[in-house]
């Protein structure tokens, strides 16, 4: 695969890729789904900001509705997770209207981790990347330190075995020059079962090395965002599925088009950036590059921005 892949190798979904990534579903994962999402206008996100009396400081948050039902089964279950949060717009009781911060929404989104990895091990199945769901593979062949111990005392069973058997007729180094080569071996038949490892097929090979050239050229900028303030950025998920959002989170002029400003007043563009990037780049999704609560602040102009407060999380 050549080095520097600039577009999409494929149109694989950004929370599949999010797992050939991390080999899990985790934070980046709910976090891509929910951007798909607000692209494609499953959900409406609107962001806000109250500037305090003292130092100017922003204090942000965000607020999330439903708006009809998306199309992708992993999807299915983020949308039906969010009426789970309490609590409606007093002045639209029928809205169906949330406030959550990025902890409170990850919080709800691990309780559908299962079904989620379940939908994207189909898929990736369907793709022909794996012969079969690797989520559900690794799990039950690495379920914990009990099966690899039992694996570990077998490999050293089996050397000390053969070397005492080869003793009786040879020198002691003759019986742990065969017994250990064995026993490696044999080790080396079980490392799947005891580390979960599963591999993917040809064709699947050649695309996860795809999506990792294509990473690359993220990482060292040569896939940047759109600054077109009129069309989602099709990049946007999969920079986040690949934990490479660094220049999206962190780009004022990359604010999306789908994150609107909550109320009737006008918000400020640093203002709605500050609830933006306090939301998009909360710790709670693990970004790297993410903004932390000890610099939220320096990075709005003429201020400073708490955006770690409310939608922040």
């Amino acid at each position: 695969v050549p080095e520097g892949l600039t577009t999409l190798p494929s149109d694989l979904p950004a929370p599949a890729v999010s797992v050939l990534a991390s080999r899990k579903v985790g934070p980046q994962t709910y976090l891509s789904i929910l951007v798909d999402m607000f692209q494609k206008g499953n959900l409406t996100i609107t962001g806000g900001y109250n500037e305090s009396d003292e130092k100017r400081k922003y204090q942000s948050y965000v607020s999330l509705a439903r708006q009809f039902e998306p199309d992708q089964p992993w999807e299915k279950e983020v949308y039906s997770a969010l009426p789970s949060f309490s609590g409606s717009d007093p002045l639209k009781p029928n809205s169906n209207f949330l406030k959550p911060n990025s902890d409170m929404l990850k919080i709800e989104l691990e309780e559908r981790r299962k079904a989620i990895a379940t939908h994207l091990d189909e898929c990736l199945q369907s793709r022909g990347i794996f012969d079969e769901p690797p989520l559900q593979v690794m799990a039950d062949r690495s379920q914990g330190w009990m099966d690899q111990t039992r694996w570990v005392l077998a490999t050293v069973i089996l050397a000390v075995g053969v070397g005492l058997w080869v003793n009786f007729w040879l020198p002691w180094w003759a019986g742990a020059a065969i017994g250990i080569p064995i026993a490696f071996v044999f080790y080396c038949y079980s490392i799947d079962d005891i580390s979960g490892v599963l591999s993917p097929t040809p064709a699947g090979a050649l695309e996860i090395s795809q999506w990792w050239s294509f990473e690359g050229s993220i990482r060292e900028g040569l896939v940047s965002p759109s600054l077109d303030p009129s069309q989602p950025d099709p990049m946007l998920s999969y920079a986040v599925a690949l934990n490479q959002a660094r220049q999206w989170v962190s780009n004022i002029n990359a604010l999306p088009p789908w994150f609107l400003p909550d109320g009737p007043r006008e918000q400020t563009r640093q203002g709605l950036y500050a609830a933006y990037r306090g939301f998009i780049g909360a710790d709670s999704w693990d970004l790297d590059g993410g903004p932390k609560k000890e610099s939220i602040s320096t990075q709005i102009a003429g201020g400073g921005g708490d955006g770690g407060d409310g939608g922040g999380g």
